[in-house]
């Protein structure tokens, strides 16, 4: 079993991330855009639905969608523990194809720095901009170079939950960063299962991201510290960036 099967199972009880705090903040921006609930949201890289089962509990209609089947499993089983009803679909993040228009893309957690080259993430926004409605927005947040030339470098994480634990090694030179993963889960046999994998990161420039939802076709364009309405500064470790796609212009009738 590889790391990233494993690591699906026990993400949830690894990660420190605070989900409440994430989805108000990620909420407060769709309303301030007039995206309110029961309005259609793809959570893409939605991994194991942490997003995509909060927008849904709030009244939003979701769908959740992610290239790993392991994670979208793990998100399927949250989703029945919490009663919650959320579409999910395999679906490549660079190719979204929602069954009709939706109001909001969000993107939450890293998914654009998974993205290798910016050919990527230019075909990620251009196939968000296509799956919006006129007026729709598309949200996501990125980790910064700064953050992985200056924060994270080289260095050994580990971390240690009732029935898992982590260790990771990462490597970061300019905005490339590399995340070797060892994971440990606990078996009913009361032996730890381990696997192991390498996840490879970039962090892509502000200039290019602004440069890349312009040319996708989005309109007022607005990139913020993460977790605030400030603008952006080289030196956040986190931002968010949310993008409108422009309303259609009535032609003039003759």
């Amino acid at each position: 079993m590889s790391a990233y099967h494993l690591f699906a199972r026990v993400y949830d009880q690894l990660m420190d991330n605070r989900p409440e705090d994430w989805a108000s903040y990620v909420q407060s921006l769709l309303r301030e855009r007039g995206i309110e609930p029961p309005a259609r949201v793809l959570d893409a890289g939605c991994g194991t639905g942490m997003m995509s089962l909060a927008l849904a509990q709030a009244g939003y209609r979701v769908t959740g969608t992610d290239v790993s089947p392991a994670m979208l499993d793990q998100a399927t089983q949250a989703a029945h523990r919490l009663g919650v009803h959320v579409e999910w679909e395999e679906m490549d993040m660079r190719s979204l194809d929602p069954l009709v228009p939706v109001q909001a893309v969000t993107c939450v957690c890293d998914p654009v720095n998974y993205l290798p080259e910016q050919d990527d993430v230019q075909a990620f926004f251009t196939s968000a901009c296509q799956a919006l409605v006129p007026g729709g927005v598309l949200m996501f947040d990125v980790s910064t170079p700064f953050y992985y030339q200056h924060e994270l470098g080289t260095q050994t994480f580990a971390h240690q939950a009732p029935e898992a634990a982590y260790m990771l090694q990462t490597t970061a030179e300019a905005n490339r960063c590399r995340m070797d993963l060892t994971v440990f889960a606990l078996q009913n046999n009361g032996m730890y299962l381990r696997a192991q994998e390498t996840h490879l990161l970039t962090a892509h420039p502000k200039r290019t991201l602004v440069q890349g939802l312009a040319q996708a076709g989005f309109g007022s364009i607005a990139c913020y510290a993460f977790g605030t309405r400030t603008p952006a500064q080289d030196t956040d470790h986190r931002w968010q960036f949310v993008a409108i796609k422009p309303e259609k212009h009535s032609e003039e009738l003759f």
